[in-house]
């Protein structure tokens, strides 16, 4: 029995090279604060915070059409009026080529025949 308590105590008193120390914090602040004083800011040097990160599109790409026209995309992701009017040109320009195709296909249509009378 003596040579277990010996046992033991040997155990209980070497060091434990494995086991490390934990830093346990419970509050925020090292010490009480009563009635709404704040923690105060560490002393040391002045970090700066980081900036805030960029805010998301409001329109990303996957939430555009695959084949939205290059034109809306910058229209939508700036708003100038340098890109509204380029964006209207274009859509001018399209709808200028429409009247054109359906001015051509009106006239290569031939005229509807009249119903023959027996």
């Amino acid at each position: 029995m003596q040579k277990t308590v010996c046992m033991l105590t040997s155990l209980l008193l070497a060091p434990l090279p494995s086991v490390q120390a934990q830093d346990v914090h419970f509050l925020v602040c090292p010490e009480v604060h009563f009635y709404d004083e704040s923690c105060p800011l560490p002393q040391g040097p002045h970090v700066l915070p980081p900036p805030p990160p960029p805010r998301p599109p409001l329109f990303p790409p996957e939430t555009l059409a695959r084949d939205t026209p290059p034109l809306m995309r910058q229209l939508l992701e700036q708003p100038t009026r340098a890109n509204a009017e380029a964006f209207l040109r274009w859509q001018a320009e399209r709808h200028a080529r429409i009247v054109e195709v359906q001015t051509l296909l009106h006239s290569l249509q031939a005229p509807p025949r009249a119903p023959e009378r027996e």
